[in-house]
C-alpha cells in the first residue's frame, strides 16, 4: 500500500538525515549541499541553514533543541524553531570539506536532552552534558569500527552499531558495555524505540531486523515479506512514537512496517508489511509524533509524506 502525501523539493545534493520536531510541524533534513532545511508540514515553506562547511549528515531533536553532525567535525546544538546555532560542539583533529574523514557521522539526544551522543568515522564515542558542554568517550571502539549510536529516552543507555556483526550496549551510570549478537552482517544502525521498550537494530544486507529488551538482550527477529529483500545498508530503522510501527527500508528500494506494540516481543520471527516503493534507494525514515505520517527520503534528493495505514 502506498498513500502518498505530498513531496518536498529544494536540497541540491544526496539528503542524508530526516528527523520530525516532537511537535510534528517541523520535518528538518540534512543533506550533502551543507543545508540544513526546516520544513513547515502545513505550508511551501522552509527555513535553510548552512553553516556547516560539510555535509550533514546527522539530526536529532528534543523538545528545546535539535541537533546537527557534519563531516567537519562539528555538532552545532541549534533553536528548534529558527535553526540558529546556539552552540558548536567540536571533535579533536582536522575537517575536510566534502568529505567524511573524521567527520561526525551520527548524533542522538536522550529525551530531555540533557545527553547528547556523537559519534565519528574514527570511531569516537563522546558523550556530552549539555548543560555544561563537557565530554567524555565511552570505551571499546577503537576496534571494531562504528559508525551509529543511540541513547534511550530516559538516559539509561547508550547503544552503537559495530562492524563484527554486534551492536555495543552501555548502562550511562556504569559505563560497561554488553554486546548484542545474532546478525549475520555488519550492524549499520541502532535505534531506541521512542517508549523505550526496546532498541532496534539493522545490519548491511540482512534479512532480518532484531528488536532487543535492553534489560534482559532478549532478541525479536523482524523479517521482510518480500522474497529475497535485505536491509538497505545506508538507512536507519525508524519507530513510531507510540511504539507501535517499526519502519525498515530495503535494498530493492521498498519500504516495510512491523507491528512491534505487543508488551513482550516474541523470540519467533515477525514478518512485514511493504507500504512504499521507490524509484532510488531510501536514505532516511521518520515518523510523525502523532504516527500517522512516515517521512522517506531518497538518493534522487525527495522528501516524500507517506500516510500510515491505521490497520493491518
Amino acid at each position: 500500500m502506498r498513500l502518498r502525501l505530498r513531496v518536498l523539493e529544494g536540497h541540491r545534493a544526496l539528503v542524508r538525515a530526516l528527523a520530525f520536531r516532537p511537535d510534528g510541524r517541523v520535518i528538518a533534513s540534512g543533506a550533502n549541499d551543507r543545508a540544513l532545511r526546516l520544513w513547515r508540514v502545513d505550508a511551501d515553506d522552509c527555513v535553510v541553514c548552512s553553516e556547516h562547511t560539510s555535509y550533514v549528515t546527522a539530526l536529532a531533536f528534543s523538545a528545546d533543541r535539535l541537533v546537527t553532525g557534519s563531516a567537519d567535525r562539528t555538532a552545532r546544538v541549534r533553536d528548534p524553531e529558527s535553526g540558529a546555532t546556539r552552540s558548536i560542539l567540536h571533535h579533536p583533529g582536522p575537517a575536510y570539506a566534502g568529505d567524511l574523514l573524521g567527520g561526525v557521522l551520527d548524533v542522538a539526544l536522550c529525551g530531555d536532552g540533557s545527553l547528547l551522543a556523537t559519534v565519528t568515522s574514527r570511531s569516537t564515542l563522546l558523550l556530552w552534558e549539555l548543560a555544561t558542554g563537557a565530554s567524555r568517550p565511552l570505551p571499546g571502539l577503537k576496534k571494531p569500527w562504528c559508525e551509529r549510536v543511540t541513547i534511550s529516552p530516559d538516559g539509561r543507555w547508550i547503544s552503537a552499531a559495530t562492524e563484527d556483526k554486534t551492536a555495543r550496549l552501555w548502562s550511562a551510570a556504569a559505563g560497561k558495555s554488553r554486546l548484542l549478537k545474532g546478525h549475520g552482517q555488519r550492524v549499520t544502525w541502532a535505534r531506541f524505540a521512542p517508549d523505550g521498550r526496546f532498541l532496534a537494530t539493522a545490519a548491511a544486507y540482512d534479512p532480518v531486523t532484531y528488536a532487543w529488551e535492553p534489560s534482559t538482550r532478549a532478541g525479536a527477529q523482524l523479517r521482510s515479506s518480500r522474497p529475497g529483500a535485505v536491509t538497505e545498508r545506508g538507512c536507519a530503522p525508524a519507530i513510531s512514537s507510540d511504539g507501535r510501527w517499526l519502519a525498515r527500508a530495503n535494498h530493492d528500494h521498498s519500504v516495510e512496517l512491523w507491528d512491534v506494540s505487543a508488551p513482550a516481543l516474541a523470540a519467533s520471527a515477525q514478518v512485514g508489511v511493504a507500504v512504499s516503493l521507490h524509484a532510488t534507494s531510501v536514505r532516511a525514515l521518520d515518523f510523525s509524533p502523532d504516527g500517522q505520517t512516515l517521512a522517506i527520503t531518497d538518493t534522487g534528493g525527495q522528501l516524500t509524506l507517506v500516510a500510515i495505514p491505521s490497520g493491518r
